[in-house]
C-alpha cells in the first residue's frame, strides 16, 4: 500500500467530513429559521425551503464523496470495499488523524440526529397549519351553502300533507 495516496485521501476524507458538519450546521439553522416563519406566517418560509432543499442536495453529494472515498481506502488496505466504513477504517488510521476522523464522524452523527428531530418538529407544525386552513376552508364553504330546505327568495313554501301521528282528534 502507498502510504502517500492513503494519507491523500484521508487528509480527502477529513476535508469531506468538515463540509459535511458545516453544511450540516447550515441546515439545522435553516430548519430552526423555517419553524419561526411557520409560527410567523412569513413569506420568506419558501425561500428557506429551497434552501433546505439545496443543503440537502449537497449533502446526497457529499454523502457520495465521502461512500467513494472510503471504498478507495478500503480497497487500499485490502478490506471489502462494498461494506466498509469509517468506523471500519479506524484501526488503520492512527494518532491525532484517527482522532479527527472519530470526533468529526461523531459530530456528523450528532448533528444529523438533531436536524432530524427539528424537521419531525416542524413536519408536525405544517401538519397543524394544514388542518388550520382546512378547518378554515370548510367553515368558508358551509358559510357559502344554502341550507338543506332553503328556497329563493319569491318562491312558495312547500306545502305538506298533514301526517298522522297516531293520535285521532275528535272536535
Amino acid at each position: 500500500m502507498d502510504s502517500s495516496s492513503f494519507n491523500s485521501h484521508l487528509l480527502n476524507l477529513e476535508h469531506i467530513l468538515v463540509r459535511q458538519f458545516r453544511l450540516l450546521q447550515k441546515l439545522i439553522e435553516t430548519s430552526q429559521a423555517e419553524r419561526d416563519a411557520m409560527i410567523q406566517n412569513s413569506p420568506a418560509l419558501t425561500r428557506l425551503i429551497e434552501d433546505k432543499e439545496v443543503a440537502l442536495d449537497q449533502l446526497g453529494l457529499l454523502d457520495d464523496e465521502r461512500r467513494q472515498t472510503v471504498q478507495d481506502m478500503a480497497v487500499m488496505l485490502g478490506l471489502p470495499a462494498q461494506a466498509c466504513s469509517i468506523r471500519d477504517l479506524q484501526p488503520y488510521i492512527s494518532g491525532e488523524d484517527g482522532d479527527r476522523v472519530q470526533r468529526l464522524a461523531e459530530g456528523i452523527t450528532a448533528l444529523v440526529e438533531q436536524s432530524r428531530e427539528l424537521n419531525c418538529a416542524n413536519q408536525a407544525l405544517a401538519y397543524v397549519k394544514i388542518d388550520l386552513v382546512k378547518a378554515t376552508q370548510t367553515f368558508l364553504i358551509n358559510l357559502a351553502q344554502p341550507d338543506i330546505d332553503y328556497r329563493p327568495p319569491g318562491s312558495l313554501p312547500i306545502v305538506r300533507e298533514a301526517t298522522s301521528w297516531g293520535v285521532e282528534c275528535r272536535a
